[in-house]
């Protein structure tokens, strides 16, 4: 039994190794980032404005003005792909727009990856497979590290382009979804509930409306037999009241802002299994 789940395990690891290798050119390294850098309150209308005008299909020269530069992945049909132009890193993060064939309206936003393990790859492959309307994650680490003093957190900045990239997908489309994937340790909670828990969901207030709750029984019906809480229904912490880019998306009108933290048992599985990842992808298609 042993030696199986050593071969299990082995097996599981190369595939993530795999997948990590498909989208490398998608991920900087976060310890090049030379600075944090915040638009000015002009600089981050302009970023809105600038990326409602690519959703919607039209020029993307108000992105270029703005020091972004656009590549196209190799691995990601139809998909425009925006970072900082040329050398600099400022942490801006690194946005994708499906020019066409959408087939989900989500975005798919990891704003800790690489602190919050495998988040920026699973938005990666949810975007692929999904056929979502974007996705975005960050460029610089969440915490000064030893090889990079330039950090910063995404979902506390109320003045990021990452925050003016969540209204402009809001503005373009008022009733989709946003969702940001985060990790947590399930050895840190409160409670033997959150210990045992997979997945620990909110819309970032202390009403979760009724979108929400019919998300969490689909993905609980997906994930099966892995356990699905609500904050604050059922979990009493990670409830995101805080982040800022919930709050933005509330003030601008917008209800289809989604913080979902994920086990890293189930953040390996998903990025591991076919069929679990795409059960998981569908509940946010409905």
């Amino acid at each position: 039994m042993k030696r199986l789940a050593v071969v299990g395990t082995g097996a599981a690891l190369l595939l993530l190794a795999i997948m990590a290798a498909r989208y490398a050119d998608l991920f900087p390294p976060l310890d090049e980032a030379e600075s944090f850098d915040r638009p000015s309150a002009a600089e981050f209308a302009r970023t809105r404005r600038a990326f409602v005008e690519v959703f919607a299909g039209g020029s993307e020269a108000q992105l270029e003005d703005l020091a972004f530069a656009r590549s196209d992945s190799e691995v990601l049909a139809s998909t425009r792909m925006y970072t900082a132009i040329g050398a600099k890193c400022d942490g801006r993060g690194t946005y994708l727009v499906r020019s066409n064939k959408v087939r989900t309206s989500v975005l798919f936003t990891a704003p800790h990856r690489g602190f919050d393990r495998l988040t920026g790859n699973l938005a990666a492959q949810l975007y692929d497979e999904a056929g979502a309307a974007g996705a975005a994650w960050n460029t610089a680490p969440r915490r000064e590290t030893a090889e990079c003093a330039a950090f910063g957190d995404l979902a506390a900045e109320p003045r990021h382009w990452f925050t003016a990239f969540a209204l402009a997908f809001a503005h373009t489309h008022p009733d989709a979804r946003i969702v940001q994937l985060h990790g947590f340790n399930r050895i840190k909670r409160s409670s033997g509930r959150l210990q045992s828990a997979s997945v620990i969901l909110s819309d970032g207030t202390e009403e979760p409306g009724a979108r929400l709750l019919d998300l969490s029984d689909c993905l609980t019906s997906a994930i099966h037999p892995r356990q699905v809480r609500v904050f604050p229904i059922d979990a009493d912490e990670l409830g995101a009241l805080q982040n800022a880019q919930g709050i933005a998306l509330r003030e601008a009108g917008f209800s289809g802002f989604t913080h979902i933290e994920l086990s890293l048992p189930l953040r390996r599985a998903l990025l591991s299994d076919d069929d679990l990842r795409a059960r998981f992808g569908q509940c946010f298609a409905q």
